[in-house]
Order: C-alpha cells, then structure tokens, then sequence
C-alpha cells in the first residue's frame, strides 16, 4: 500500500483520488464546488476518468484549471483540453 503525507497531514493511499481546482471554480470564491465535493472527471487520458474528491486550491494566477494528485511514477500529459468535470457522472 502506497502512502503519502500532505502539508495538513492528510495520509493518501491507494485508491483515494483527490484534485486541487483553481479559485474560480471554488464555492468560497463564486464557483459550483466546495471542498469535500465528489465530482466525475472526463479526461481524455482514460487513467483519469471517473471520480475525484475536491482537496485543494490552486494558486490564485490560475483560472479554470484543475490539478490532479496521483501517485508517483504515473505518466500524464502536462496539460489537457476538453476535460469535464461534473457532480453527476458524465457517458
């Protein structure tokens, strides 16, 4: 079992999947998402579909993004259009 510590202490092991949203689409700052939210990633890299925990804001420079944690040695684009995030899952 893979497991990391975050900044806050949170443990990550395997299978938890958890995002970092920039500010915008943040509750706290106008958007739809609140922390805690789990919402359905479609992502042109099929490793990253399915369903993701909202854990963490991005830095405030950046606008309509989303950061993926994933577990170390896992081979992803560095930047992806035509992602799709929603509360509900997506076909």
């Amino acid at each position: 079992m893979v497991q990391n510590k975050e900044e806050d202490g949170s443990m990550i092991v395997n299978g938890v999947r958890w995002i970092a949203m920039s500010r915008d689409l943040l509750k706290r700052w106008g958007g739809r998402y609140d922390y805690g939210d789990t919402v359905w990633v479609y992502h042109p890299h099929k490793a990253l579909c399915g369903w993701w925990v909202v854990r963490d804001t991005m830095n405030k420079r950046w606008k309509r993004r989303v950061d993926f944690l994933v577990v170390g040695g896992m081979k992803l684009p560095g930047k992806s259009n035509g992602v799709l995030i929603s509360k509900r899952r997506i076909v």
